[in-house]
């Protein structure tokens, strides 16, 4: 088994009990669906960093349900993910300030040069496709890479929606 294999193992055992948004558009098949995402464009884009990628992809929606007054989910994830990185994911000798800037302005809108923070939030926005009828504009995409995952983005994401609708966890 490849070590990032391993590292999805741990992360879905770890991190998804956190989650208080376990089905429907923003649940666990969201996640699932990111992960992937952001495991093609880290292939491309930075594949020395592919683990910093998938467990990015999976906290950055970790805060949904933690917000506290105008706090987004992205800021609520912020020490969450930290936490959860720096007790339980030590060993894989991470970057754990970029994924955390990562997890807390994924939902800003922002583009990013850095091809880790790059990939995490290009994969997410790929996921909007879950959205019927969402268009992805280039200006928010951070990677060459993700440009051309576009239509396959979509197709996946269309082949499965009915995933989102059944219960997960």
């Amino acid at each position: 088994m490849r070590f990032n294999e391993l590292l999805k193992l741990d992360a879905e055992k770890i991190i998804f009990p956190y989650y208080k948004e376990k089905n429907g558009l923003d649940g666990l098949i969201h996640i699932k669906h990111v992960v992937h995402f952001g495991e093609l464009i880290s292939r491309k884009e930075c594949p020395q960093n592919i683990n910093e990628v998938i467990l990015g992809c999976y906290l950055h929606d970790i805060g949904r349900g933690y917000e506290i007054n105008d706090e987004t989910h992205g800021d609520a994830g912020e020490l969450i993910a930290r936490r959860i990185m720096e007790r339980d994911f030590g060993t894989y000798n991470l970057d754990i300030e970029k994924i955390t800037y990562a997890v807390k302005y994924h939902d800003k809108g922002f583009v990013s040069n850095d091809p880790v923070i790059g990939a995490i939030w290009d994969a997410d926005r790929l996921s909007l496709y879950r959205f019927l009828g969402k268009i992805i504009l280039l200006e928010k995409l951070s990677t060459k890479t993700t440009v051309g995952l576009r239509k396959y983005a979509k197709k996946y994401i269309e082949d499965r929606l009915g995933e989102y609708n059944n219960s997960y966890y």
